[in-house]
């Protein structure tokens, strides 16, 4: 009896160093809880609205960061929104990604503003600015600003060759033109099947969520270009909705969406 007594006793003990102890990895992430708790990200803001213009050639980028810690840095990297391309170090070539440092007016400080200078020629852009605190917080601001750099705030104008109603024999062939008071980059279209509501897919077969296609283009001029998609459609009734875009970041679109019949 006593021995059945003294193992429930040890048994016992051993539950309870079990159910009471700490283990050096349960201690470690207890911490990293309380240190990641603890820490915030840095809130980044610019000075300029999202789709703004400037004027050609010098242009500063600014704004204010702040959080808890002395702020480490703030990244900027610039894209143009035609090519693709981010801005490089020389300020006059663009390639593959690339971040400049901004100037922190109080490196010290856990709230400060920050400043870019940064030559740009008419064209259509878009920053991405990411900042860097102390504590290793990082912060960003989203989605990234769009802006304009040139005179032009014209939009272009985009029109179809084909009456509202009209009716076509698959394949059927969709044309028109737009014109800018200075350059156009770009037409694209969207068709819609108006008994369903959905849009036409790149594969060109199915259908399915909004979807533009870029157009073939014809250029009389650099601001007056002739547009046109050649598409297999079903017998069925559609709407085409179209939309140009000039160097500026401009657009326009074609209103009312053209409606259209494909017919046996």
């Amino acid at each position: 009896m006593a021995t059945i007594l003294r193992h429930s006793f040890l048994l016992v003990a051993a539950v309870a160093l079990v159910a009471g102890a700490t283990t050096p990895s349960d201690a470690s992430q207890s911490d990293a809880s309380q240190s990641d708790a603890s820490q915030s990200d840095p809130v980044l803001t610019a000075d300029f609205e999202h789709g703004d213009n400037f004027p050609p050639g010098t242009i500063t980028l600014s704004g204010t960061v702040s959080d808890d810690a002395p702020v480490l840095s703030v990244r900027v990297a610039i894209r143009d929104r035609i090519s693709g391309a981010w801005l490089q170090d020389s300020m006059a070539g663009w390639g593959g990604f690339n971040r400049f440092d901004a100037v922190l007016a109080d490196p010290t400080s856990p709230t400060t503003s920050w400043t870019l200078n940064v030559e740009l020629n008419e064209g259509t852009y878009a920053m991405s600015v990411r900042a860097r605190a102390q504590d290793g917080g990082w912060g960003h601001i989203s989605p990234w600003l769009r802006f304009d750099v040139g005179d032009d705030v014209t939009p272009p104008q985009i029109d179809a060759d084909f009456a509202r109603g009209a009716q076509f024999t698959s394949p059927v062939r969709l044309s028109g033109n737009a014109t800018d008071d200075q350059s156009l980059v770009r037409i694209r279209i969207a068709i819609r099947d108006r008994s369903t509501g959905l849009w036409l897919q790149p594969d060109r077969v199915t259908w399915g969520d909004f979807n533009r296609f870029h157009t073939n283009i014809f250029g009389r001029a650099a601001g007056d270009l002739d547009w046109s998609l050649t598409v297999d459609l079903p017998t069925g009734d559609y709407a085409l909705s179209a939309r140009a875009t000039d160097s500026q970041g401009n657009e326009t679109s074609l209103k009312p969406w053209r409606h259209f019949s494909v017919v046996p």
